[in-house]
């Protein structure tokens, strides 16, 4: 399986073979130095394969799969942003910091448990851990990324 990072490289050939570029641009430094003391005012966690993320592009959307921005960008299909999903969700749930969603799962961190998780959004209930959020990255990016590449190998 791909890591999200090969995923991202996979998604760039689907969209160039389309004639759309969707893309989110990277975070830059700027932004993430505020973004980071922001997260850290207000208590959420931030890992470092985050802002990697963050670094390769400010979010993420399509394919049903949402992962949050620093903020909320000015251009048709941006990522909602972190800070609006997670002040909103930390009320029902303050040992979680959210990550993106499906619509019907959110990948979270939890912090009584210091694990990543794919959470069910109407129960709440965790199910499905990871160490760290590049390996769920690489779960959930590269089960996409291996239906394109199928999707690009049978046009060819």
């Amino acid at each position: 399986m791909p890591t999200w990072r090969e995923s991202l490289s996979v998604f760039t050939q689907y969209y160039r073979s389309i004639e759309d570029i969707r893309k989110s641009p990277p975070a830059t430094e700027d932004e993430l130095d505020i973004f980071v003391t922001e997260a850290e005012r207000k208590g959420y966690y931030i890992s470092d394969d985050y802002l990697a993320f963050l670094r390769t592009t400010d979010g993420f959307d399509d394919f049903g799969l949402l992962i949050y921005a620093t903020h909320v960008r000015e251009q048709p299909s941006a990522p909602l942003g972190f800070f609006d999903i997670n002040d909103e969700l930390r009320f029902e749930h303050p040992q979680r910091t959210f990550y993106g969603d499906t619509g019907d799962t959110m990948f979270v961190y939890d912090h009584p448990t210091s694990q990543f998780w794919v959470q069910d959004r109407a129960s709440a209930d965790l199910l499905d851990p990871f160490t760290t959020l590049g390996a769920l990255f690489d779960h959930i990016f590269g089960e996409i990324a291996v239906q394109i590449q199928t999707s690009l190998a049978e046009k060819q």
